[in-house]
């Protein structure tokens, strides 16, 4: 074999080497880059705790359990999963006589709402990139008879695997071609305010005041995501707001928007139709549509069931599916496709009647 024959060889080993390099680094590189995408949460009013901080309690129960379960699909990539799980309870302190007599209609009441919640994101590839655990605490006050203020704060435990250039191992050691970091655990805090105006007597599975509008910021101690691939969220401002249109005693509609900046602008907005007629055993019938600046459209639908007692714990369940309106390339580096399924258990006590022919203003206490 003569030395040119050599070197032709030593040439094209070099280069199927350096094919097979790059296209490890691509998939790799994709693989980071998906798991450096927020929740951002279809969903995101069924992730209170996820949403802001003073949600914890704003709902009228005294506990509720809830928890969102989303996945997201990537063109030639592996699934991307989050799970989010909280749990709440109430401590009310209110100024409102419960004996026989004259009762306020209304009490400016003052709340204490403490919870935990969990999020964990993990893909089919790697276990647990990240993990957040945490703790809420707000107090909900109330004012000018049915408005309402609520200061929500949130120390949390934050740990992620760590992941190293992977174009040191094939490479000099000061070469940069992908991003990496030692694992991350440290302590945070979140913090948010809300504000409700109008409370409702009912509706209040869906809102409850006719209009709502909040802000919070997560993980204050940690930056922006930047466009560099990382595995974990960085700090995130949302802000949120909502109203209710009631068009009947059985069928209103609940108007919503999202917005979070952790790097890049995402925005969310949308409808959900709700058909409150009750049945044995269930009721609040509901469906929505909601799109995103990322192009996707999404489909919601939702119910809730209980059983026949009158005091008794409900079950809601709302489904949603986001479809890309755009193919990938077009897009704000997203996912493809998406579902999430959210619960709620709480408790409720039926003030209503079964009877089709009651026109009776129908609510729940709890």
């Amino acid at each position: 074999m003569n030395h040119k024959s050599i070197m032709v060889d030593f040439v094209k080993c070099r280069m199927k080497r350096r094919t097979i390099l790059l296209a490890l680094i691509f998939i790799l590189e994709a693989k980071s880059y998906l798991s450096s995408q927020p929740a951002a949460y279809t969903q995101w009013w069924n992730a209170p705790q996820q949403e802001n901080p003073a949600l914890t309690a704003f709902g009228i129960e005294k506990y509720r359990l809830d928890g969102v379960y989303q996945t997201r699909s990537y063109e030639n990539a592996p699934n991307l999963n989050t799970l989010y799980l909280s749990a709440s309870y109430r401590f009310n302190f209110e100024n409102t006589n419960k004996e026989y007599g004259l009762v306020l209609p209304r009490s400016n009441p003052l709340s204490i709402g403490i919870g935990i919640f969990s999020e964990r994101r993990f893909a089919d590839t790697t276990q647990y990139p990240y993990a957040i655990i945490g703790a809420s605490f707000d107090i909900l006050a109330g004012f000018g008879g049915t408005n309402t203020l609520a200061v929500g704060l949130q120390p949390y435990w934050f740990e992620s695997e760590g992941y190293y250039p992977v174009s040191k191992i094939y490479f000099q050691s000061n070469d940069t071609l992908l991003p990496g970091h030692s694992p991350h655990k440290k302590f945070g805090v979140n913090v948010g305010i809300l504000l409700g105006i109008n409370k409702m007597d009912c509706w209040t599975d869906d809102q409850v005041h006719r209009f709502e509008i909040g802000m919070a910021i997560y993980r204050l101690s940690m930056p922006y995501r930047t466009l560099i691939p990382d595995i974990h969220p960085g700090k995130e401002i949302h802000s949120h707001a909502g109203y209710l249109l009631p068009l009947s005693q059985k069928l209103g509609m609940v108007f919503r928007t999202s917005w979070i900046y952790e790097g890049q602008h995402l925005y969310n907005g949308g409808f959900s139709l709700i058909y409150r007629r009750h049945f044995a055993f269930a009721d609040r019938f509901r469906m929505g549509i909601y799109y995103s600046n990322t192009y996707h459209l999404s489909l919601t639908a939702g119910f809730r069931i209980y059983t026949p007692k009158t005091s008794t714990l409900s079950l809601d369940l709302e489904m949603s599916r986001d479809f890309a309106l755009k193919n990938q390339q077009n897009m704000i580096p997203w996912h493809q496709n998406a579902w999430e399924i959210a619960f709620i258990v709480k408790p409720i006590k039926k003030c209503w009647s079964l009877d089709n022919c009651s026109r009776a203003y129908q609510y729940e206490g709890f």
